[in-house]
Parts: structure tokens; sequence; C-alpha cells
């Protein structure tokens, strides 16, 4: 029998079967997974759009829902575990920035006193976009709305997710400028020993509504309780389905905390 040429200007060469038989098995079911891994829930998400202050009004926001952090009753016994897993895991550096950053913003006098801009322009190294956010809360407290509208910028910018609420007259109207106060946030985590860690907070002081009616914070993007609720401050009413002890959730990167109504 003659044997198959290897000649690379006669015949089939043998070293294209190697070739497609490598883009067959190999090479294109690798782009399928890929583009897959790129598309399905919990795969490689694309890099999210920023969220750019300006145009608040137009964010797609998503209605916040109660969520447990306790494992369903098969999870638990499978895993040996109480706590669900969190992936939530901000640096040392951050979190030491952002407890002396809520510390500052806890002060009595925190939006009126002096000399705290150079400090919290330091922690927002760390601290990131709340402490930019606080700066954008001082500014609005002396006035300066230029300086509050590009502190805001940079805050939500670096955010990963934001939260917001409507804020209504009795008759339905919107509450232009009204002073909603401090807004707090507790982002729970879970530890090695299978216990709730609720130290890391975010205290917002001095919050009011812009000329719409609106309050936009930013937050992080995890389970999180709103632990000083607008609603809860006499003559106030709002949305009953969560309190200082529930634990929320939302789709998306903007969480909507339901309408605040000024009942006097």
């Amino acid at each position: 029998m003659k044997p198959i040429s290897h000649d690379p200007d006669r015949g089939f060469d043998g070293r294209w079967l190697v070739a497609a038989t490598l883009s067959l098995f190999v090479i294109v079911p690798l782009f399928v997974w890929t583009l897959f891994a790129l598309v399905r829930p919990g795969g490689v998400a694309p890099t999210p759009e920023p969220l750019v202050y300006a145009a608040r009004e137009t964010w797609p926001a998503f209605a916040v829902t109660p969520e447990s952090l306790e494992r369903e009753m098969m999870s638990r016994a499978r895993t040996n575990e109480r706590y669900v897993d969190l992936p939530f895991d901000p640096s040392v550096e951050q979190e030491r920035a952002i407890a002396e950053a809520v510390a500052m913003a806890e002060r009595p006098d925190f939006l009126a006193a002096e000399g705290l801009e150079p400090r919290l322009a330091a922690l927002a190294r760390d601290a990131g976009f709340y402490a930019d956010a606080l700066l954008a809360l001082r500014a609005q407290h002396r006035g300066d709305a230029a300086e509050a509208e590009a502190a805001w910028a940079r805050a939500f910018l670096a955010a990963p997710a934001a939260a917001h609420q409507r804020v209504l007259r009795g008759d339905g109207s919107r509450a232009a400028g009204a002073e909603v106060g401090t807004v707090g946030f507790t982002f729970d985590r879970i530890t090695d020993e299978d216990t709730i860690d609720p130290s890391l907070r975010l205290v917002f002081p001095g919050v009011a509504a812009d000329a719409n009616g609106l309050w936009v914070l930013p937050i992080f993007k995890s389970i999180f309780r709103v632990t000083d609720p607008p609603a809860a401050a006499p003559g106030r009413g709002g949305p009953d389905t969560y309190g200082p002890d529930a634990t929320l959730t939302f789709p998306g990167r903007v969480g909507d905390l339901g309408d605040l109504v000024l009942l006097r």
C-alpha cells in the first residue's frame, strides 16, 4: 500500500487533522463555555455602569424585600452552618477608615463643626464613597451647592450600590427640600465561627430630600438593615415591611425603600 504523503504541497497533511480536532473538541467548547459564563446568573458579570449622580432620577430602582440570613433546613443540615455565606468582604483598611468616619458622623456637631474636611478627604482614600458622602452632607449644610454636587458625584461613581426614598407630603405631593435627618445602615456579615458580625455601619446625618423630593445615598451591595429608619420619627409614615431588625436585599444596584410620608 502506498504510504500517505506528508508533502505540504500535495494531498492531505496530518497536521491539518490535528488542528481540526483541536478546533472541534477544545477551542469551540471553550468558546461556548466562556460565552455562557458571561451571561448565566452567577457568571462573570460585565463591568457595571457607573452611578451618575446628576442622572439619579433615571436610575432603575427595585423595591427592597426581606431576606433571611439563616439557611433553610436542608442547607443547614448539609453544611452544618446556621447562616448563609455573604460574598462581601471589605479590606481591613477600608473598615478602619469607615469606623473612624462613622465616629465623626455621630458627633452631635458633625455638620457644623469646623476643620473636618481635610481628615474626611484623607479618609476617602480608604473609606471611599462613604467619606465623600459625608463631605457632601457637610457642604449641603453650609449651603455650598456646587461642592455638595461634586462630592456626591465622586461618592456615587465609587459606590457599589445606592438606596433611595421619595419624600411626600400628606396630600401626595413631593416634599422638595424636606429634612429627613439621620439615616443609618448596618451590613451584617457572617464570621468563620458562623455568627453575625454587625460592626460595619454607615451613618448619614442631615439627610434632606432634593428638589424632586428624593434622597439617595451610596451603600454597599449586600444584605443590610436600616438601623436609623426615617419613618420611625414622629409625624411620619412609611413602609411597615421593615424595621431595624429586618434584613433586606434588592436586585440591581439601586434599592427603593418606599415612600416616606410627612403626616404633619
